[in-house]
């Protein structure tokens, strides 16, 4: 006997349009259920979704325009101007620069072979001249801000933003993209040349959990996710902090989709597995660049720097410099190639204490809202994850570093602008719900004009915080309509 499939579509309490995705499959060995989440108020316009994209990308070029007089600075020389590997776009092994591992010479395209085929390509499309890359690192960033937009408009699709309508969540992606891709934080990233490797893996991030979203929502599941795979493994050759991306989709799935991490990987399993197995990718390209036999006596820098340094006190320094990266993000000044973390707090021992007592409570806030699948837990979690490559245990090259928080920072930018959001929406939903009362009250008046109560109900769904009371009125007006209340 064939299989039957038919998806159920139901209308939730709004009367917005919500497939719930309730699939019966019907076979030889009986019947089987299996759910899969849908979005339920996400149909697409997609003019309004193409002006967005194109009003990003303007914004995106007026901001950075003045970038392309920048010169070649500091990693800049070793990884492009004197790098004569990226010259030549095959064979490929001369594109990613592999030639520079037996060489082990400190360069920003070390072990990224990805990064540094990104400016082979550069340099074949537009020569040697730093105009160019500076115009490939504002196409990468721009294409990071439009799968933010992205990400945001299809999370806001989901049961739990029931009060962001179409127009709406198109309008808070782009608000929060927008923010996000103007940010002075980011000027290092975008601006200095070598740093593609933060934002070329930023986009690579952002573009593996769009594509994560749409398979989530979609019927064409296999589709989106093995392109969710395959940008996650180019996100993997460009630089180690990609290797956060499969832990994050399963927490993204945990939060907003599936509910429950044993209903997640049991549903996608082969999805998770493979976005696992990218790992291997990032884990051969550390061992590889760390145990290549060189051809020169000096040891590599950054292994001489590891095996040297005070572990216990990088990790100490790390509380206040997750503050002073909280801190840029909203007031980013002065912005500079290193941070004085000192000046945060003046006396040492104390600051230490503080700040470790500050990203412990953030640390537990952001995990208690995670477990209890609010939006702003997985933000947090989003933050410190992202982070934790550079702010951890393993010692690195730079204490403090200000392009660490180019994806860190759209959990910031996100918390603010749906926080600020949600109080004005507070406020005013108190003005609006006085309003209709008054209004109401006037229709019950003997020489008002008597009002259906649907016209009131309608009127108060647009304010949540005026249904408890509306209700009762809303109760009045229905037994006027009956005639149990004379006039």
């Amino acid at each position: 006997m064939g299989a039957k499939t038919e998806f159920l579509v139901g209308t939730d309490t709004d009367g917005v349009s919500m497939a719930k995705g309730k699939k019966k499959v019907e076979g030889s060995h009986g019947s089987a259920t299996a759910v899969q989440p849908k979005p339920v108020n996400c149909p697409e316009r997609r003019l309004g979704i193409w002006l967005a994209a194109g009003f990003i990308i303007t914004i995106g070029i007026i901001t950075y325009s003045n970038s392309f007089d920048g010169v070649f600075v500091c990693d800049d020389f070793g990884t492009i101007k004197n790098n004569l590997h990226i010259r030549k776009l095959w064979p490929l092994s001369e594109a990613m620069s592999l030639p520079l591992w037996k060489q082990y010479l400190s360069v920003t395209v070390f072990g990224r072979p990805i990064l540094s085929l990104s400016f082979a390509i550069n340099y074949a499309l537009t020569g040697p001249e730093p105009w160019g890359y500076h115009l490939g690192n504002l196409i990468i960033h721009i294409g990071a801000a439009v799968m933010l937009f992205g990400v945001i408009k299809r999370t806001l699709c989901y049961k739990e933003f029931q009060r962001y309508d179409r127009a709406r969540a198109l309008w808070a992606g782009l608000v929060v993209a927008l923010i996000w891709m103007v940010h002075p934080i980011h000027t290092e990233s975008v601006t200095f040349i070598a740093q593609r490797a933060e934002s070329l893996m930023g986009m690579f991030f952002l573009l593996t959990l769009y594509c994560a979203i749409r398979g989530f929502q979609s019927n064409r599941r296999r589709l989106w996710y093995s392109a969710s795979v395959l940008v996650c493994s180019l996100g993997m050759g460009t630089k180690e902090v990609m290797a956060a991306a499969p832990v994050l989709i399963l927490l993204y799935d945990y939060a907003f989709v599936s509910k429950s991490f044993t209903s997640a990987l049991r549903q996608r399993r082969l999805f998770y597995l493979s976005l696992a197995g990218t790992w291997v990718i990032v884990f051969a390209l550390v061992i590889i660049s760390h145990t290549t036999p060189t051809e020169y006596k000096t040891p590599n820098e950054s292994m001489e720097f590891i095996k040297g340094c005070d572990v216990l006190g990088y990790v100490l320094s790390q509380p206040a410099v997750i503050l002073e990266y909280s801190r840029f993000s909203i007031w980013p000044r002065p912005l500079g190639f290193q941070g004085q973390v000192s000046r945060l707090f003046p006396d040492v021992i104390f600051g230490i204490r503080l700040a470790a007592i500050i990203v412990i409570v953030l640390l537990a806030l952001s995990f208690w809202g995670f477990l209890r699948r609010r939006w702003f837990g997985f933000l947090g979690v989003w933050f410190f994850i992202i982070l934790a490559p550079s702010s951890s245990l393993v010692p690195t090259m730079d204490i403090f570093s200000i392009h660490r928080m180019y994806l860190s920072l759209a959990s910031v930018v996100t918390v603010i602008v749906f926080g600020g959001d949600y109080v004005l929406r507070k406020l005013l939903t108190g003005r609006h719900c006085e309003r209709s009362l008054s209004e109401a009250s006037a229709v019950l008046r003997p020489a008002g004009h008597p009002w259906p109560s649907s016209v009131l109900r309608r009127r108060s769904r647009k304010y949540p915080g005026c249904s408890p009371r509306a209700d009762q009125v809303c109760q009045l007006l229905d037994r006027r309509e009956e005639g149990r209340v004379s006039a």
